[in-house]
């Protein structure tokens, strides 16, 4: 048994209403019986682009950057965002 307590830091940046670039950093360790069981850091960059008003087209890009037991490579990533 064990517990996950992840720790996520973005700062953003509005170039105008429609467009949001962002940076991301993420720190996961994983906490079990013997303590500090396993951890990754994840960092990477995105970006959001509203279509229209309640639909967001958003795309990023992660990598592993170090890890214990867990995290490795990187992730590409696009979706769309429905908001209402």
């Amino acid at each position: 048994t064990g517990v996950s307590t992840p720790f996520d830091l973005f700062i953003s940046y509005f170039p105008n209403k429609k467009v949001t670039i962002y940076l991301q950093s993420q720190f996961w360790p994983s906490i079990g019986n013997e303590g500090l069981s396993s951890y990754f850091v994840q960092e990477g960059l995105g970006l959001k682009y509203q279509i229209f008003k309640g639909v967001e087209l958003e795309t990023s890009y992660t990598m592993f950057v170090a890890g214990q037991e867990t995290g490795a490579g990187q992730t590409f990533n696009i979706g769309l965002r429905v908001l209402h």
